[in-house]
């Protein structure tokens, strides 16, 4: 019988590195990965949510994101049911007995969501893997994150305002106990394996496979604290203003600087903000202190 493993994350547990250790595997895989699901660069897609619509071409992804926009109900193109039924198709042909699912929005699904996706896969052995982490380090790590897809508010207020949600963490997991197709939950100790350097090695070790790469590299890796505060200026510094150019130039610079670490690179952008008149006077302080101080608030 085949086994279906689904890694459901959670966010901020090294999920990436995982995807990204088996599409760059030096190593031929003993398991199937789907193609189905994963954003390859030919690929034009388009969901709406309760935010707008969504389109996104020539980008790529490791991780089985349409699946997941599909199940819950968010995909326009491709069409959900051509997604599933092709994933399904590849499922049913593939001459492995391991198969692999990945994607760490899996661990936002519902009840009712989590037996619809279980019961595509209910005459085969299924298994549900995730990394559990301490919430000491996953709750900074998450707040930083959102910081980086445009978050406005301090530390505290996202502290106090997703509490209750991380104290909950337990309940998302037994939401995919309770459906009534069992499957087996595999857990996984994040700060034990990055301790150990092994959090590639470890779950593949999980899922019974020799295919591991020998790269350990994070592949998405949190941003360092002086930086998330200066985007954190530049998310606020946004709502200050109407013309479409100056946000257009906001704009720029802040995705410039999300996704280049390394200071030396964040300079020159950084130096066009306090050089210019666009912002103000007081504006300009702050993000001058920011600079130097390196420190978080």
């Amino acid at each position: 019988m085949k086994t279906i493993y689904i890694h459901i994350g959670p966010p901020k547990t090294g999920s990436t590195s995982i995807q990204d250790s088996i599409f760059y595997s030096n190593k031929e895989l003993d398991f199937l990965y789907p193609e189905t699901g994963r954003i390859n660069f030919t690929q034009k897609i388009e969901w709406i949510n309760h935010e707008g619509l969504y389109r996104i071409e020539k980008v790529a992804t490791n991780q089985h994101y349409t699946i997941w926009l599909a199940l819950m109900g968010f995909l326009i193109t491709p069409k959900p049911d051509d997604i599933i039924s092709t994933l399904v198709k590849e499922i049913e042909k593939t001459e492995h007995n391991k198969i692999l699912l990945s994607c760490e929005s899996f661990w936002y699904l519902n009840n009712e969501q989590i037996e619809g996706f279980l019961s595509l896969f209910k005459s085969y052995k299924i298994k549900i893997i995730y990394y559990e982490r301490e919430l000491s380090s996953q709750i900074p790590s998450t707040y930083i994150q959102t910081i980086k897809y445009g978050y406005k508010k301090t530390f505290k207020e996202y502290y106090l305002e997703n509490l209750d949600y991380f104290l909950s963490l337990s309940n998302q997991v037994r939401k995919w106990e309770s459906t009534k197709y069992f499957s087996t939950i595999v857990t996984l100790n994040f700060d034990e394996s990055v301790g150990n350097n092994s959090l590639v090695n470890d779950f593949h070790q999980a899922i019974g496979s020799q295919s591991t790469n020998s790269s350990t590299k994070t592949a998405n890796p949190r941003l360092p604290n002086h930086i998330s505060q200066i985007i954190l200026f530049l998310n606020n510094l946004n709502t200050k203003f109407s013309s479409p150019v100056i946000l257009r130039i906001i704009s720029y610079i802040r995705n410039k600087i999300v996704w280049s670490h390394k200071t030396q690179k964040l300079l020159k952008p950084l130096s066009y903000l306090i050089t210019t008149p666009i912002i103000s006077n007081s504006d300009r302080c702050e993000l001058k202190h920011l600079i130097k101080s390196k420190t978080i608030k």
